[in-house]
């Protein structure tokens, strides 16, 4: 593990697993920020959104923007009692490969994995596969993500005459206000010199409770990854970041 400055602050999330990294930065007098996370809330479905999930195969193409989105979708089909190898005829795709591996886990292929998440390209990705415009209009697509998770993805295939449903699974509570507030003030005001992270779900967190805006490597003198899969995640999001040894 690196040793931590005395010079620098140092941001990271308050969780079970980070725990480690926080003891060592307390033994080495090390100045640092903990954010909390935002709660993520299983909605109720309505009953034609139960309806879409029991006929999953009326889709030809299933979009994840998240691996919370991905998680609860699973869950769902399997609390159901759907079989998951009914999705083998439908194609998914997958914001990134930390969502993919949400359903490597069960088997489950991704035939389109974002390895930048920009929704225009992604949604250009989908077209190019699919070919023609004439096909797409024939094209089910249902897309998964947390309401909250403002998307443009959606609406630029519907600009392109594709049938697109959207599911909202779960919603997403932020950290109070006045905390996310005071936060922000000293992310951007340059409180924080270096922002740690450990898990994929603390980028999706940061991106959910901040933004994109403040999910970008500019604002800190350096982001640091404590795995390859969360590496690889700040790098479809266009941060430059480095290891750090839990």
């Amino acid at each position: 593990m690196m040793e931590f400055s005395k010079d620098k602050t140092y941001g990271i999330f308050t969780t079970p697993q980070n725990q480690k990294i926080i003891a060592k930065m307390r033994e080495s007098d090390a100045s640092f920020i903990e954010c909390s996370y935002g709660e993520i809330i299983e909605r109720d479905l309505s009953e034609t959104e139960t309806e879409n999930l029991g006929n999953i195969a009326q889709f030809d193409w299933l979009v994840f923007g998240d691996v919370f989105s991905a998680d609860f979708f699973i869950r769902k089909l399997e609390e159901i009692g759907l079989d998951l190898y009914e999705l083998d005829e439908i194609r998914i795709c997958s914001y990134g490969e930390a969502v993919a591996d949400r359903f490597r886990f069960v088997q489950l292929h991704s035939d389109i994995i974002a390895q930048k998440i920009d929704e225009i390209q992604i949604a250009d990705s989908i077209v190019s596969y699919i070919g023609n415009s004439a096909d797409l209009e024939n094209t089910k697509i249902l897309v998964v993500e947390f309401k909250s998770n403002v998307s443009q993805f959606a609406d630029i295939l519907r600009s392109k005459n594709a049938s697109i449903t959207e599911l909202n699974l779960a919603d997403f509570e932020p950290i109070k206000a006045n905390g996310i507030t005071i936060m922000k003030t000293m992310l951007t005001g340059g409180a924080v010199d270096d922002f740690i992270f450990c898990s994929v779900e603390d980028v999706m967190q940061f991106k959910l409770n901040f933004g994109n805006e403040l999910l970008n490597e500019k604002v800190f003198d350096t982001v640091w990854g404590t795995d390859e899969i969360t590496l690889k995640t700040l790098d479809e999001f266009g941060i430059k970041a480095f290891y750090l040894k839990k």
